[in-house]
């Protein structure tokens, strides 16, 4: 019953998606009602009311201006619509809809929860081949093909365009099973199951399936997409992809480098001494060219020829042709290199391969991994899409951040453990998730009532919070540059609204990793229950838990009002979320990249707490006209939930810190 009335919901939702057509849908025999307006409940009262006591004939012609008519899918659940006689004309759309939602929904819901799966996989993998959920993935050789692409702006998306792609595959038979596709900021990639370990023996079977995959995209895109491909090696096992993934990234991002060959698909193997040079200890690298640097660079002629000798394998020819001088001209500069600064890359083959990797060093672009652990449409997600927008700009393109959704968990302990093992270079998550590597008295944070308003938060938060959070983590692996917010965190529930304390007892209600809110929700006579955050829909559906709290955006995009009626609208809990950098990453920037980094964060941070509003606001108008109820305590009802948070705040062990907020607080309202 409940499928049904999720698939009701999504095919009334869709048919007033694209037009105006007033529709209520009622299915026989159960109570299941579901409007396209709420407003359409009082407009067609008795109409609905007549069709809950008796299953009527379609109404005559003249005596209504309801049309209702059946509609029957798989072979046995009756549906009566109702619609006004004027779009009476559009019954065979109605029915033609509520008939795709019923496949979409039924037929095809475990092929997209595995595509969905699928999809995560291919994130993780390319975010370190850290795996947080069981999958059936063979240990079988596979590497990682990656198709660069630059789609028009016409709202065509990448992973749109992966899903048509898998499927193309698949019937075209370049692609099995075994493969797994996903997608990157602009880029597609796909984790190409082969037979072997080694490459030539897989490398026409990866050349056919990008030809054709390339001269397909072209065909489909208008010739927008992808031109090269650029392959990784094998590895069997699965946590050991994303270095496929990395190598396959090399050859893309030192494209400038590598393209002089004129190949449509650009393996590894064939470079593997300038990306084994790249993997060197930073300091290392310096070490091998220092000597041979302070040479060329002494003069700036002769630094011009690096690039061109580089890309066209040192012919004086064609990098006479490139330079625009005569053949003369070039040699006699190559003879004033060899006579002045003893490099001779005609005749000298170290002088060759320093030349290669001087090229190489000359156009190094950073490439940083950042990670989420809630969904794509988060505002943490969005906040490092848009911070990567502004290091691309800021770097012409230089510095380059790829996001990873790593997992759906929650599990902040995790993500922070990723970045300590630099398995990521930048993560943003809950501060809950730093008590371990900061301070414990971080736990604070999480209390309720802590703050009257995001303004005061926001200031707290910069002023002192984050300085202390900064102190803290000095020794450490994990470097905090910000704290961002995803908006206040609101109360749900589902047979009845939460208004006071009372309301709570008995209730089982999902809760963040915090003893202390455990305590306190306790004290009320709720159950708390501390799950994953993607564990929370299943929980909510299984009745597990009866009440969780997330902000708007989470709510909507989590599809929790399915299983929710009321939210507490009660400024209980202000969300914080720390944006960090693993110190190696950061020790391994010059100073003017740290600068910028630094002054991108700031600038990225105004933007975070403006959009997070803004997705907030909209989210709360999606969550009404999906019918939910908001209620707002008055200020009595509020001091009941505030003097049952008393206890928290008497027994803490963090008292200092408290201290230190609310004179904060204090100084924030006499400015």
């Amino acid at each position: 019953m409940k499928e049904i009335g999720v698939m009701i919901r999504q095919a009334v939702r869709a048919i007033a998606k694209g037009t105006d057509i007033p529709v209520c849908v009622m299915v026989v025999g159960q109570d299941i009602l579901e409007c396209s307006s709420r407003d359409l409940l009082e407009a067609w009262k008795e109409e609905i009311l007549q069709l809950q006591k008796q299953h009527p004939a379609e109404c005559e012609s003249g005596k209504s201006k309801v049309c209702m008519f059946e509609c029957t899918m798989m072979d046995r659940t009756v549906c009566i619509v109702l619609t006004d006689r004027e779009h009476q004309r559009y019954r065979s759309y109605i029915c033609a809809m509520l008939h795709a939602a019923s496949d979409s929904f039924y037929k095809k819901k475990e092929d997209l929860a595995e595509i969905s799966k699928r999809r995560l996989l291919a994130s993780q993998l390319l975010g370190g081949g850290r795996l947080d959920f069981e999958i059936d993935l063979k240990d079988i050789p596979r590497c990682a093909v990656l198709l660069s692409t630059s789609f028009a702006e016409d709202g065509t998306t990448t992973g749109e365009i992966v899903d048509i792609l898998e499927k193309w595959g698949e019937d075209r038979g370049i692609l099995t099973k075994e493969d797994i596709c996903g997608f990157v900021n602009n880029s597609i990639v796909i984790f190409k199951s082969v037979g072997s370990l080694d490459y030539r023996e897989y490398r026409e079977e990866v050349d056919r399936m990008c030809d054709e995959m390339i001269t397909h995209i072209a065909n489909v895109l208008d010739d927008q997409a992808v031109a090269n491909a650029f392959a990784g090696s094998a590895y069997s096992r699965a946590d050991q992809l994303y270095k496929s993934f990395e190598e396959a990234r090399y050859l893309f991002l030192n494209f400038d480098y590598y393209g002089q060959y004129k190949r449509m698909c650009y393996y590894i193997n064939d470079y593997i001494f300038e990306y084994l040079y790249s993997r060197l200890d930073i300091g290392e690298q310096e070490n091998m060219i220092r000597d041979f640097k302070i040479r060329t660079e002494q003069s700036e002629i002769i630094r011009s020829l690096m690039m061109p000798m580089a890309i066209h394998n040192m012919s004086p020819k064609i990098c006479a042709d490139v330079l625009g001088i005569h053949i003369n001209t070039m040699q006699q500069r190559l003879k004033k290199m060899k006579d002045r600064l003893g490099i001779d890359p005609l005749h000298d083959i170290r002088n060759r391969a320093l030349i290669h990797i001087y090229a190489l060093q000359d156009q190094k672009k950073i490439i940083w991994n950042a990670g989420v652990i809630v969904q794509p449409d988060s505002i943490l997600f969005q906040g490092l899409s848009h911070l990567s927008e502004i290091l691309d700009k800021k770097s012409k393109g230089i510095f380059q951040l790829n996001i990873h959704t790593v997992a759906t968990s929650g599990d902040n302990f995790r993500l922070f453990g990723l970045l300590r093992e630099r398995d990521l270079d930048m993560a943003v998550g809950s501060t809950i998730g730093l008590r371990q590597l900061a301070d414990m008295k971080i736990s604070v944070l999480q209390y309720p009532f802590l703050f009257e308003s995001e303004e005061e938060a926001r200031f707290v938060l910069q002023n002192l919070v984050l300085p202390e959070v900064q102190s803290s983590l000095s020794e450490g692996d994990v470097l905090c540059f910000d704290i961002w917010s995803m908006g206040w965190r609101y109360l749900t529930s589902k047979n009845a609204p939460i208004i006071v304390p009372e309301d709570m007892k008995g209730r089982k209600i999902r809760i963040l990793a915090s003893d202390d809110i455990k305590e306190y929700f306790e004290e009320m006579g709720a159950v708390p229950v501390q799950i994953y955050y993607n564990n929370i829909r299943e929980a909510l559906a299984s009745d597990m838990i009866e009440c969780q709290e997330n902000p708007y955006n989470n709510i909507w995009n989590m599809r929790i009002y399915e299983y929710q009626r009321y939210i507490t609208e009660m400024k209980m809990f202000y969300s914080m979320e720390a944006c960090c950098v693993a110190r190696q990453s950061w020790s391994e920037l010059d100073q003017s990249k740290q600068s910028m980094l630094k002054e991108a964060i700031r600038e990225n941070s105004r933007w975070v707490l403006k959009q997070q509003k803004e997705v907030n606001q909209l989210a709360r108008s999606s969550l009404l006209k999906e019918g939910l109820e908001i209620v707002v305590p008055t200020e009595e009802e509020i001091m009941m939930w505030k003097y049952k948070s008393q206890a928290i705040y008497e027994k803490t062990k963090y008292q200092d810190f408290l201290s230190k907020i609310e004179a904060m607080k204090s100084h924030y309202h006499r400015r």
